[in-house]
């Protein structure tokens, strides 16, 4: 075993290197420490580099004051460039932040591709963060055993998308998604917050490949936030999760928002279940129009069970409820309230509804 206080993956280049760093063969058994209680970026991997890890063993970076900064290439290039776990055996984390993809400066592709099996305990984490340029993506790929212990998720977030699947070939994984301390988190896709821009923050988070599945344990769940005035009615943050498989329950599911400072733009989420369980417990609103721009939210239960705890409202926007091939139980509830919250457009396909 080797334990280091912090690791930096630097080029001499001004944008973009060529060359991949390795760290190649970690022995079963055999664990790569990074263990400081320093603040500040401790594991670093500068613009236009690539680091790749490999072997049977484990790679664990334990900093509670710190945390992991990648920044990615230069969108001009491709493909995504960052760090490479896909063929390392085990990866743990326990850090204050984790940063995949920073378009602050220039615009940039990053990527985080985990190991075969993973353990990440995080306050914050941004796939995809820009408060400056737009044309910047962040990609995280999920290995076979995922637990994502992370207070607040961001997919997308300022003038960045961020993109959360599973690694290409990965078939029958899983992912455990929930707070810190066995608490509720929040995961938040397609965040737009910068005023007069003209980009399309877009948050995409599936769990799609073959027998894959997701046990999600939140407390809010928002898709597509305007949090800000956008340049134009066209543009502003759009949240798309879909899964097939597993379990999702929220306390609070918005999907598409205009918080009160979003009076330009658009806010657009889109839920789709394939298959699982959907449980929404507290509150279930679909385009929460605060503020006064365009806001649309999207609901489609294609297969499995959705169970709304709560009654299913209009938020002042467009509201799309689709239920094509799944079970859609209200457990005694309404769908839509009171003649403010009806739901504009309801597609009654295929499928069960019950308990309305």
């Amino acid at each position: 075993s080797q334990t280091i206080g912090g690791l930096t993956v630097a080029t001499l280049a001004a944008n973009n290197a060529t060359a991949t760093n390795k760290i190649i063969n970690i022995g079963a058994g055999q664990p790569l420490n990074i263990v400081t209680n320093a603040s500040g970026n401790n594991v670093l991997g500068q613009e236009g580099t690539h680091l790749e890890v490999s072997g049977a063993g484990a790679m664990n970076i334990t900093t509670p004051n710190g945390g992991i900064y990648i920044y990615g290439r230069r969108a001009s290039s491709s493909p995504y460039w960052g760090m490479d776990l896909s063929q390392l055996g085990y990866f743990s984390a326990a850090v204050t932040n984790i940063l995949v993809c920073s378009g602050n400066g220039a615009q940039r592709q990053g990527l985080l591709a985990l190991a075969l099996t993973n353990d990440i305990t995080a306050r914050t984490f941004y796939a995809g963060f820009s408060t400056d340029q737009g044309s910047t993506e962040a990609l995280i790929g999920l290995g076979y055993s995922n637990a994502l212990n992370i207070a607040n998720l961001y997919l997308g977030y300022g003038k960045a998308n961020g993109i959360m699947r599973f690694n290409g070939g990965v078939t029958g994984g899983s992912v455990t998604l929930q707070g810190t301390n066995g608490s509720r988190g929040n995961l938040s896709l397609g965040t737009f917050t910068v005023s007069g821009s003209n980009t399309r923050p877009t948050g995409t988070f599936n769990i799609t490949n073959t027998g894959c599945s997701i046990t999600a344990s939140l407390d809010q769940l928002v898709l597509g936030i305007l949090a800000n005035n956008a340049g134009s009615a066209p543009v502003g943050g759009f949240g798309d999760f879909t899964f097939n498989a597993g379990l999702v329950d929220a306390n609070t599911m918005i999907l598409g928002q205009s918080t009160s400072a979003g009076a330009t733009g658009v806010g657009a989420g889109t839920m789709t279940m394939n298959g699982g369980v959907l449980n929404v417990n507290s509150n279930c609103i679909l385009g929460q129009r605060i503020g006064s721009g365009t806001v649309t939210g999207k609901l489609s239960v294609v297969g499995g069970s959705a169970n709304i705890y709560t009654n299913l409202l209009d938020g002042g926007g467009v509201s799309v409820l689709t239920l094509d091939g799944g079970t859609l139980d209200m457990h005694g509830h309404s769908i839509g309230y009171t003649t403010t919250n009806v739901i504009n457009v309801l597609n009654f396909r295929s499928g069960t509804l019950m308990n309305v």
